[in-house]
Formats: C-alpha cells, sequence, structure tokens
C-alpha cells in the first residue's frame, strides 16, 4: 500500500507554537516603525547561498495611495472645468481607479 504524506490542521495559534515551524524559522522578528518589536511570517524556504531576510513590514493600510494616483497621473484637489467640485477617485483593483461622484450629505430632520 503506497503512504501518502498527511499532516494534521492545525489552528493558528497551534501553527505559531508548533516546535517544527519554529526550528524551520518560520516566524522572524521585525522591528516596525508604529508598533514596535514583532513577529511576522518567514520565508518558507532558506538558500544556502541567499538566504532569505524580511527587510521591510508590509505596508499600513493607503499608504502609498496618494504615491500610486500621482505615478497614475493624477494630481492633487483636481477641480473640474464647470465646478468648484473636487473630483474623487478609488482603488478599483487591477491597477484601474474609478472616479466617484461626490455624494451630498443627508439632511436630518429631528422632530420634537
Amino acid at each position: 500500500m503506497a503512504s501518502i504524506p498527511s499532516a494534521p490542521v492545525q489552528k493558528l495559534t497551534e501553527v505559531i507554537a508548533d516546535s517544527q515551524a519554529r526550528a524551520d524559522q518560520l516566524f522572524v522578528p521585525l522591528d516596525h516603525p508604529h508598533h514596535g518589536t514583532m513577529e511576522v511570517v518567514g520565508a518558507p524556504f532558506h538558500l544556502s547561498e541567499t538566504p532569505p531576510t524580511v527587510r521591510t513590514p508590509a505596508p499600513e493600510f493607503g499608504q502609498h495611495t496618494e504615491e500610486v494616483l500621482l505615478a497614475s497621473g493624477y494630481t492633487h484637489g483636481k477641480r473640474s472645468n464647470n465646478s468648484s467640485r473636487t473630483e474623487s477617485y478609488r482603488f478599483v483593483g487591477s491597477g484601474r481607479f474609478r472616479r466617484e461622484e461626490p455624494v451630498p450629505p443627508k439632511s436630518v430632520i429631528c422632530v420634537s
């Protein structure tokens, strides 16, 4: 009978505490500029002549949005030709941005 490679399915907390994952250096310390020292997932492979390193933390949410928009040709506070409205753009995936119409504020009616 042929054997099939297998392993137990683990919860995230079990993976983090797993002695084999620790021995394989799957988690490495990283100094984050805003959050201090934290453990992050390292490379799942190690090469003898070019060992992997984690050099920078993952970007914060929205950290590079402005750079991407500027590189795509958008400018700060772009105004419509016939209006004083400021146009806004939203990332829609695959490197595309879509112009969004401003949402008018909702009226609130208080009845006493």
